[in-house]
């Protein structure tokens, strides 16, 4: 893994928390939103194997347990902005162009 320390659970909760925060504060800018999910994808392709390895050992006390449980929480928070950003948008769009189509038009 190299987007974590070491491969270990813990490095990959760190990476996983500091790309899902970066993303969260890009939001409003769609191309900026894509390079943090790009990152978040990356991170989650090469962690996840050895970070469930690692679980199933046994090896996961209850602190490290719940800092998963809250990562994947936010990677869900950032799921429903994102949705909730290009509903937005494409309402936006949408009222855009009835208020255009029902406007007199000049000339």
């Amino acid at each position: 893994m190299t987007t974590t320390d070491s491969g270990t659970l813990t490095g990959f909760i760190n990476a996983l928390d500091a790309a899902v925060d970066g993303a969260l504060l890009v939001l409003n800018d769609g191309s900026a939103l894509l390079k943090a999910t790009n990152v978040i994808e990356t991170i989650l392709a090469e962690g996840i194997e050895s970070a469930k390895a690692e679980i199933e050992a046994g090896g996961v006390d209850q602190e490290t347990r719940m800092r998963l449980a809250t990562s994947l929480e936010k990677i869900s928070q950032l799921e429903t902005k994102a949705v909730a950003r290009i509903t937005w948008s494409e309402d936006f769009e949408s009222h855009l162009r009835l208020a255009l189509d029902a406007a007199p038009q000049k000339g």
